[in-house]
């Protein structure tokens, strides 16, 4: 090798060991880089455990729900979560937590064995009230950030949530079907434990009924054309009433869930009308909300009613599908004005409202239900 050569090549390592040191320099050391991305998100995590500790000290059972991370949701209902709370098996909190480390990373879950690779580890101490003792409790939190907003996991494992889940399914209180189809009954009994956990008064919808001949007498005047309409909820009678031929064709389509979907979107409507949700067109003066905006609701209801059903085990994801496909297949039209009395949305629309009800609850639909209690 000549002197030229080796220099060369003396050179070029020096000027790689020099790029190296340079590019090292301007990459701070993984522990720093790691403090300075989480400085606020530090604050934020910590704001949402004193804030979840305080709707379980409070009862805010549908609030702690909704802010539970849907794959948990999507294991353990609604009523599941009352049932626990009402157990005494579930702490409730007699203060805020006291905030001990707090620390990110991935983190699996071991119900479902489930990865996530942006959560948060919270030590806390509290005092909780358990089994009718108050006792010093202290563990570990877990939040994982879904873009939104930080979501909870319950402190429960697989046995447990499958416990609890079928306590719901083994409930037997005074309820009376009202209705003969097991899809609407299911329907039906979801709105009416939501309206009792919530102090409201529940009234079931009078009847669904298929428009086999016409004209037919409905409590919103004489039908003669239902196939225009293909289905709708007749306020005056709490009824829906549907064209047969509408049902098989959705059935044809999507199967039997995506009709179910429909029926609980038209639920959606009796549950706006118990609360006193009126429509307007011209909400700035009467408080009510536009025509579209009473639909894309009703689709949020259908929403978290289908996420319950998923977690009880009623329906599977195939339904879901189901349900989101004729969702998006129900939009309107390129030229829906928004303000016109029969606009629903788009189909895009649509479905983003059900799916900000199946993983947002009532939070995602801007319903507090306390609002509306006696």
């Amino acid at each position: 090798m000549n002197t030229f050569t080796h220099m060369q090549r003396r050179s070029l390592a020096m000027a790689v060991l020099l790029v190296t040191l340079f590019l090292a320099a301007m990459v701070p050391a993984p522990g720093a880089l790691a403090q300075f991305a989480t400085d606020d998100r530090i604050e934020t995590v910590t704001s949402t455990a004193t804030e979840i500790s305080r709707q379980r000290e409070n009862g805010d059972w549908f609030d702690l729900y909704d802010r539970m991370h849907p794959s948990a949701r999507n294991l353990l209902p609604r009523q599941a979560l009352v049932n626990w709370a009402e157990s005494g098996e579930l702490g409730i909190p007699s203060d805020d937590p006291t905030i001990g480390e707090v620390t990110f990373g991935a983190w699996r879950w071991n119900v479902t064995g489930e990865i996530f690779m942006d959560a948060a580890t919270v030590q806390y101490t509290q005092s909780v009230e358990r089994n009718g003792s108050v006792i010093e409790e202290s563990g570990e939190w877990v939040f994982v950030d879904d873009g939104q907003r930080w979501r909870w996991f319950p402190e429960l494992s697989a046995d447990e949530m499958s416990t609890l889940t079928a306590t719901v399914g083994a409930e037997t209180n005074a309820y009376l079907p009202t209705f003969r189809r097991a899809a609407y009954v299911r329907i039906d009994r979801f709105w009416e434990n939501v309206f009792t956990e919530s102090e409201l008064d529940y009234e079931a919808m009078t009847d669904i009924v298929a428009i086999t001949s016409q004209p037919f007498e409905t409590g919103c005047g004489i039908e003669e054309e239902i196939e225009l309409y293909a289905i709708y909820y007749c306020t005056l009678d709490a009824t829906v009433y549907y064209d047969p031929d509408f049902q098989e064709d959705v059935v044809d389509l999507t199967g039997p869930y995506g009709f179910t979907t429909i029926i609980a979107h038209e639920w959606g409507h009796h549950i706006q009308v118990l609360l006193g949700i009126d429509i307007s067109l011209d909400p700035e003066l009467d408080g009510g909300l536009y025509p579209i905006e009473i639909e894309l609701q009703a689709d949020c209801l259908a929403g978290i009613y289908a996420q319950d059903a998923l977690a009880i085990g009623d329906i599977d994801e195939e339904e879901i599908e189901a349900a989101i496909e004729i969702t998006s297949l129900s939009g309107d039209t390129a030229d829906t004005e928004f303000d016109e009395f029969d606009a629903h949305g788009t189909g895009d629309q649509r479905v983003e409202s059900f799916s900000t009800g199946f993983d947002d609850g009532f939070i995602g639909c801007n319903l507090d239900l306390d609002d509306y209690a006696n």
